[in-house]
C-alpha cells in the first residue's frame, strides 16, 4: 500500500486555493468547501491517532496476562489457560 503525507498534500492545495487561485470559484469547490474538508480530515486524524493509541495500551495489558505472577517471565498465561478450559 502506498503511504503519503495527507497532511502535507492536504496544506498544498489549501495554499494554492488561498494564494494562486484565491478568485477562482468552481461550482461545488472553493476554498472554503476545501478549508471545512480539512478541517473533518484532521478530525477524523486525531481521532485514529486516539483509537491507536487505547490499542496499544489494550495489547500491552493483554501481553501482561501472559506473564506468570510471581515472576513476572512469560508463562502459560491466562490464554492459554482459557484456550484449554474450551
Amino acid at each position: 500500500m502506498m503511504s503519503f503525507d495527507t497532511e502535507a498534500r492536504t496544506q498544498a492545495v489549501l495554499t494554492l486555493y488561498t494564494e494562486t487561485l484565491a478568485d477562482v470559484q468552481f461550482p461545488d469547490v472553493d476554498c472554503a468547501v476545501l478549508t471545512a474538508a480539512a478541517a473533518e480530515v484532521a478530525a477524523a486524524r486525531e481521532t485514529l491517532a486516539n483509537a491507536e493509541a487505547a490499542l496499544d495500551s489494550a495489547r500491552g495489558e493483554l501481553n501482561q496476562t501472559d506473564r506468570a505472577p510471581a515472576t513476572g517471565q512469560p508463562g502459560p498465561g491466562l490464554r492459554a489457560y482459557l484456550r484449554g478450559s474450551q
